[in-house]
């Protein structure tokens, strides 16, 4: 037990911090809806002494008392992400990408830089090395995706239960509008979002793994990583993303958000973002493949 925590120290304090960080969204959430109900108390007693200085309203404050948490477990969920780090450096869309970051460049210098690696070639073969290890990263890459169900569970505890509300089925919720194949289809809604983090974190290990291999100093390795996904956020959302509106004067690829990667609205697709992120994890693999398929030169670098 106690070389498990010591090998896997980092994932433990990731894991802890992301939940702590959807606890504190939760209270934020709930002592909203709290400070809401008790209002509603106020003003309902108000309607029966008559000194509600606002009658017409007396009808919300009942129905506020008998729906005290009236929004479902899925738009309370979005709600919550938004509230997560808000407006803090903490907030998932900017901090849990480094974090995936630091994890990844922690691991890749314990094992490759350190020259262990060197110690397991003798036993297997490099391909055989680079299969076992790179699982490693696929395990990085679930640690999202266990924040966000952690989160939707507590998300259940202050809503209206799991039926979509007719907003998000009938799309005329603007903010939390649900793409037509999703509505009222809650576990493929959530499995095409667990997948989509997934992808997104498989590609937050592949800049760590790509600017780790060029710097034998950890935090020079992560800050590279971190300004690489930078660029590439800056690249396709803003200078793409205005290209392709301008040239088909419609926001179509609305959905070349590095950024935005748990959230959804009116003007994004799921299913699309699923493609969008498949080919991020997809094509930064693809380019780690082509860096780390020369074994000498491996070493050599390593050696350096």
């Amino acid at each position: 037990m106690v070389l498990f925590f010591k090998k896997n120290w980092l994932i433990i304090l990731a894991i802890v911090l992301l939940f702590y960080l959807c606890v504190d969204g939760f209270l934020i959430r709930k002592s909203l809806d709290d400070s809401n109900y008790e209002s509603c108390i106020i003003g309902h007693q108000q309607c029966i002494n008559g000194t509600n200085p606002y009658p017409q309203s007396c009808s919300y404050y009942e129905y506020c008392i008998q729906h005290r948490y009236d929004e479902d477990v899925t738009t309370v969920f979005q709600t919550i992400l938004c509230l997560i780090g808000f407006p803090g450096i903490f907030g998932l869309d900017t901090f849990s990408p480094l974090l995936i970051i630091i994890i990844t460049t922690y691991w890749f210098h314990q094992n490759l830089n350190s020259g262990n690696f060197k110690n397991e070639l003798t036993r297997m073969s490099y391909k055989d090395f680079w299969k076992r290890n790179y699982k490693r990263i696929l395990k990085i890459a679930l640690i999202l995706p266990c924040t966000l169900i952690f989160l939707y569970i507590l998300s259940y505890f202050i809503s209206s239960g799991f039926q979509m509300s007719e907003e998000l089925i009938s799309g005329e919720s603007s903010l939390y509008s649900i793409e037509y194949v999703f509505r009222n289809k809650i576990p493929l809604y959530l499995i095409t979002v667990l997948v989509n983090i997934f992808l997104n974190s498989i590609f937050y290990s592949n800049l760590a793994l790509f600017t780790a291999q060029k710097s034998k100093n950890m935090l020079i390795s992560i800050i590279y990583a971190y300004l690489l996904f930078l660029f590439t956020a800056f690249f396709f959302e803003v200078f793409l993303d205005y290209f392709l509106v301008v040239f088909f004067k419609n926001n179509i690829f609305s959905i070349l958000t590095v950024f935005n990667f748990y959230a959804y609205d009116g003007v994004k697709s799921l299913s699309s973002m699923f493609l969008f992120a498949l080919f991020l994890a997809s094509a930064s693999a693809l380019i780690n493949y082509k860096c780390y398929k020369n074994k000498e030169m491996v070493i050599i670098e390593s050696e350096k």
